[in-house]
């Protein structure tokens, strides 16, 4: 199974919000996937450096949350017991951020996070 995309309802039609998608309003959302990598060694926090994001500036919003993936180990009660904890920071102007990944019981592989951000 594909890992699941963010559904909205836009125009009263629920929709899959796929990478590189805005929302229509006066800020819009910019939405993406990337990957975070605890490598084979269990490990207890992973990053990602997002960059190519022109939106990105000090006071944006951005969320994010592991992706449910099937093809991997992280499935909804995996993540709940993994008790996986994702954090944004370092926002760059114009540029991107980092996204970090908590895995406070350790943990190996990659993992895909989902973002969206103003």
């Amino acid at each position: 199974m594909a890992a699941r995309k963010p559904l909205v309802i836009n125009g009263g039609q629920v929709e899959q919000l796929q990478a590189g998608d805005t929302l229509d309003g006066a800020s819009g959302a910019n939405i993406g996937q990337s990957t975070v990598d605890f490598g084979a060694t269990p490990s207890d926090m992973a990053t990602v450096v997002v960059t190519g994001q022109a939106w990105v500036g000090f006071s944006s919003i951005i969320v994010a949350m592991v992706a449910d993936s099937s093809s991997d180990h992280l499935s909804a009660e995996e993540q709940l017991i993994e008790q996986l904890h994702v954090t944004i920071s370092d926002l760059v102007l114009a540029t991107g951020f980092t996204i970090r990944v908590h895995a406070p019981n350790k943990t190996t592989g990659q993992y895909k996070v989902n973002w969206m951000g103003t």
